[in-house]
């Protein structure tokens, strides 16, 4: 501000000189343009902070024991009350965002990003691993009330560095966090190629909802690797194709013999399994209501006990306002084909979604 207002004060000293010269009806117009000039270098271009955010609850239903007493489980949870704020300085932007579901603020993403070059952008904060889309995509743009199991796995923040390039159709990704061990040395790397090999990009949400006529199908591969273990890598394929109205994804993940124990998730192990999902959805021409399908196969026949796990799901929604308003009614059997002790379940789930 001195900067700005010290050119200012001189201009008014000078005037009456100026027009006492005759002067002034030449100089005022051309002190405009420079006082105008150097306002605009001192500026730093900004936008934002934007707040935005949602809240996601269901009620569900479970035959599945949950006390000594063999009651059912029944009742309302919160999946998500997500407070999120972006914004820019300059040509960098930033995110930040927390989760208050379970009683406390729990902070998600935190972090930058930094123009490189010509669709090269680089990030450091806290932010997911670019690995799968069914981890990437914003919980409110779920087309089920939960992810996929390997989405869940691939939607943890961590702390790290990442460079991601969008050159037309092509995109990449890669990054390096700090893993299962922490700030020690070892770290967790990924990195993710994917391509539109038919019509425009997909939309940022799961489902075929306000997709349009054109047909679209994207290809995607991700390789990631944690540093604190010898045979801990996971490589994922993934398929989305849209026509008509109709949304199809199918996702793949093989785990070396290592990935297991993940701080995360302590009781699920993926050591040597390659759990896989398929998911279809049919967006009805009222562009309201969608039905959908998923089945996805844990392949946990012997990791860490003989589960053989699977799960169908079927769902319906009713988009009141895109995905910043609809209804969700899941319902799920979840399967156990091994000679473990793992009952057959089945749940029902009512969600509402709403975002500001």
């Amino acid at each position: 501000m001195r900067h700005i207002l010290l050119p200012s004060v001189a201009a008014l000293l000078l005037s009456p000189i100026a027009v006492a010269n005759g002067e002034g009806n030449h100089e005022w117009p051309e002190l405009d343009r420079e006082l105008e000039a150097l306002n605009e270098s001192l500026a730093v271009e900004t936008s934002g902070p934007r707040l935005w955010g949602y809240v996601r609850t269901n009620y569900a239903f479970s035959d599945e024991e949950r006390n000594a007493a063999g009651a059912s489980f029944s009742g309302v949870s919160l999946d998500n009350v997500r407070l999120a704020v972006d914004g820019k300085v300059g040509n960098y932007s930033y995110r930040l965002s927390g989760d208050m579901a379970s009683g406390t603020l729990n902070l998600l993403d935190a972090y930058t990003d930094i123009p490189i070059g010509e669709g090269i952008t680089g990030t450091l904060g806290q932010f997911k691993a670019p690995f799968l889309s069914s981890g990437l995509v914003e919980a409110r743009d779920l087309l089920f009330i939960t992810r996929t199991r390997n989405g869940v796995f691939s939607s943890i923040r961590d702390a790290g560095a990442k460079f991601r390039g969008d050159h037309g159709r092509f995109h990449w990704a890669v990054a390096g966090q700090n893993g299962a061990d922490g700030t020690a040395d070892k770290l967790l790397l990924t990195g993710r190629a994917s391509a539109e090999v038919v019509g425009e990009e997909m939309p940022a949400w799961e489902g075929a909802y306000s997709s349009g006529d054109e047909a679209r199908v994207n290809l995607a591969v991700a390789y990631q690797s944690d540093d604190s273990a010898s045979d801990a890598g996971a490589l994922a394929v993934e398929a989305t194709a849209i026509v008509g109205g109709i949304y199809v994804h199918g996702e793949v993940v093989d785990y070396g013999d290592d990935w297991t124990l993940d701080p995360n998730f302590p009781l699920e192990q993926r050591g040597g399994t390659t759990p896989w999902t398929l998911v279809t959805s049919w967006m009805l021409p009222s562009e309201k209501i969608e039905l959908a399908l998923r089945y996805e196969d844990y392949d946990d026949v012997s990791m860490p006990l003989n589960y053989d796990r699977s799960l169908f799901t079927a769902g319906a929604n009713y988009y009141v306002e895109g995905h910043d308003l609809k209804w969700q009614l899941n319902y799920a059997y979840g399967r156990n084909g091994g000679v473990d002790d793992l009952a057959d379940k089945n749940i029902i789930a009512l969600g509402l979604t709403l975002g500001f």
